[in-house]
């Protein structure tokens, strides 16, 4: 989905509504009442239905799109249609994605982990079962305004330290739906905002709203299928050190975008997740496996942090909803495995 600049309708009314939502409320600190919202709001997310104009603020960048969440029988679809004048959508059914480029007259059918992007920003964030740990996050409730008609609660997630962002959600009163989310990042300055800007919930969602919404005759169709690694697999690497409350959650391995493969591995503190992607850096002018870093920076894309550095002959690429510091220390700490823990995997 293409990011555009924020329409002056709809920036004005996010300042309004972001200037009444900072008066002074009445604040619960019983951590079991915010964790029952919080386990609601996975649940509402995955098997609730509900359609409606979600936008995506960053900056001054705004990305608005028509969402269509349906769950059938155990069977979870949606459709995602951006609303830019091209009208790409994407199109899920269970792990079959189908993504539709209307300027491209192209499909593609890929599986729901290979395709970035293939679901809605609250649902990648907070479905399923999200878990902000007590070590590193706080959590309180208070009463929330009316949005999209709807009455909230407000549920205030802050950490503990400056290496995670904090996140304030309004949440539907009757469903623990999430409506509108703001990321904050040092000194609780906003650095994303996700909000509904219409929503119907819990009614029926009928087949064709979970179909393609235009036709594709003449298009050209493409199924991914399964690249097998060539080449030698990478030799294990493993952080030196992580920031507190990060453990390593998996590791893969998959084709790069030549011969050699490039390995994954994801750390996540329970809410927060990091993942590292480790390639052959052919360009490198490194003297031996023991070098120092080399050639690395960092950016910033809403709440997204990227730091790649060069090192022992790889690109290390380190990229998550984090504060940039977070993902600088996790790259800076990757490093070969030593021969001894190498072989006691």
């Amino acid at each position: 989905m293409t990011p555009r600049l924020l329409p002056r309708w709809l920036a004005g009314a996010v300042m309004a509504l972001s200037l009444a939502l900072v008066m002074p409320a009445a604040r619960s600190d019983d951590r079991a009442e915010a964790e029952r919202w919080i386990e609601r709001m996975g649940v509402a997310l995955e098997r609730l239905n509900y359609e409606g104009t979600l936008v995506e603020l960053a900056g001054q960048q705004a990305t608005v799109m028509r969402v269509v969440h349906r769950h059938e029988r155990g069977m979870t679809s949606e459709r995602l249609t951006a609303i830019d004048g091209v009208g790409r959508e994407i199109i899920r059914h269970g792990d079959e994605v189908t993504c539709i480029l209307p300027d491209q007259r192209t499909v593609l059918v890929d599986r729901r982990d290979n395709v970035p992007g293939s679901t809605s920003r609250l649902r990648a964030r907070f479905g399923g079962r999200p878990v902000f740990p007590a070590a590193h996050y706080r959590l309180a409730l208070e009463p929330g305004p009316v949005l999209a008609a709807r009455p909230t609660q407000l549920l205030v997630v802050e950490p503990t330290d400056g290496l995670r962002y904090g996140y304030r959600l309004w949440l539907d009163d009757e469903t623990a739906l999430p409506l509108r989310l703001q990321v904050a990042g040092d000194g609780g300055a906003v650095v994303e905002q996700v909000l509904f800007a219409d929503i119907r919930v819990g009614e029926p969602i009928a087949d064709a709203a979970v179909r393609a919404s235009q036709p594709t005759d003449g298009y050209t169709w493409r199924q991914a299928r399964p690249v097998p690694v060539t080449g030698a697999v990478p030799a294990p690497w493993a952080a030196v050190r992580l920031p507190p409350g990060f453990v390593q959650q998996a590791a893969t391995t998959k084709p790069g975008r030549s011969a050699a493969p490039v390995t994954q591995l994801v750390y996540s503190d329970g809410a927060a997740t990091v993942s590292v992607f480790i390639e052959p850096d052919a360009g490198a002018d490194v003297p031996g496996a023991g070098s120092a870093t080399e050639g690395h920076g960092g950016t910033r894309l809403g709440s997204a942090s990227v730091f790649t550095l060069v090192r022992s002959g790889h690109r290390v690429t380190a990229m998550g909803e984090v504060p940039a510091p977070t993902v600088e220390m996790i790259a800076r700490a990757m490093g070969p495995a030593p021969v001894a823990d190498a072989r006691s995997r």
